[in-house]
């Protein structure tokens, strides 16, 4: 773990820093500028020390919704999409933007999308291009709340917020006005935005401008708030994705009507998979399978990377 410091939180009072906040809580978003938006979120994290910390990853998973009909052809379809396309603002770019988003679940990456009953997705397995467990320095914003099977070997001594050696460092004082800043960051990417809404990510495009400023990072992860925090988002700039991964395969998955989990009562949605490529070609081309070939459910768990539970009892149809 490394901390990164650029200024004391000694040199800023708890009241100015709360100000500060809530000045850009309060903030007209739809119209505020990206530049005052990068120096109200610089301000209020100018003396936060950042949790760096190193992600292990053999692979990661990206969806793109399908057309009616459509059947991608090509890895780069799926890859990360050229700066003329990116003509809205997501959590962490702004419009010419370009990001690699992946997670680290496939239901995640579907997820992310918000699916409907009907929707057709494409996902993506990448592997590592060494074809070995990478480590990535990674800032995680919102650690405390995530649920993935990642990060549950963590201890409260691991995190920032709980250790008792990072508090008597930064001393009682210091350690409140810290907290606060790191609930409003653990805020901002809890925020759910509605499609239409855009405006209001500029804090954290803000935020993640300044982040992959730093050297030595190499992602952005933040809990999925689609998955109820139990999937894991990492975002990259494309020269570190196209540096550390390679398309590996693809499936294609429909979304069907919703359900209930017969013995939780949780709302679910039924999913059903409809092709599977072969390994994706160097050059980036997909070939699919036949219909139904290498779809079983220990190719399907294999997939997976057994992240999914398998329902033992086909859930009860419900509507939504």
């Amino acid at each position: 773990m490394t901390e990164q410091r650029r200024s004391s939180l000694s040199n800023i009072s708890i009241f100015d820093l709360r100000s500060r906040i809530a000045s850009l809580r309060g903030a007209d978003l739809k119209t505020l500028s990206a530049e005052a938006a990068a120096y109200r979120i610089g301000h209020v994290i100018d003396q936060y020390l950042f949790q760096i910390r190193s992600l292990q990853l053999n692979g990661i998973y990206r969806a793109r919704p399908n057309k009616p009909d459509e059947v991608f052809s090509s890895a780069s379809q799926l890859w990360y999409p050229p700066a003329t396309a990116v003509v809205r603002p997501s959590r962490l770019n702004g419009i010419g933007q370009v990001r690699f988003y992946g997670s680290n679940m496939p239901n995640t990456a579907i997820l992310e999308l918000r699916p409907q009953p009907g929707n057709v997705f494409t996902v993506l397995m990448a592997r590592t291009r060494s074809g070995k467990v990478e480590t990535l320095n990674v800032a995680f914003i919102g650690l405390e709340r995530t649920r993935a099977p990642e990060v549950q070997h963590l201890t409260e001594r691991d995190m920032f917020r709980h250790a008792p050696h990072f508090r008597d460092k930064l001393g009682p004082a210091n350690y409140k006005k810290w907290l606060l800043i790191d609930d409003y960051l653990s805020e901002i990417f809890a925020t759910v935005v509605s499609e239409g809404e855009e405006h209001k990510y500029k804090p954290t495009i803000a935020l993640a401008n300044l982040l992959f400023s730093a050297p030595n990072l190499d992602a952005v992860n933040y809990p999925s708030v689609a998955t109820a925090d139990h999937g894991i988002n990492v975002c990259m700039l494309p020269d570190k994705a196209d540096q550390l991964f390679v398309p590996l395969e693809a499936w294609m998955i429909k979304v069907q009507d919703n359900a209930l989990h017969p013995k939780t009562g949780e709302r679910l949605q039924r999913i059903h998979f409809l092709n599977r490529s072969h390994e994706i070609a160097p050059d980036g081309s997909i070939t699919w399978r036949q219909v139904g070939e290498g779809i079983n459910p220990d190719e399907i768990m294999r997939f997976v990377r057994h992240r999914m539970q398998p329902l033992y009892e086909w859930p009860l149809s419900a509507k939504a």
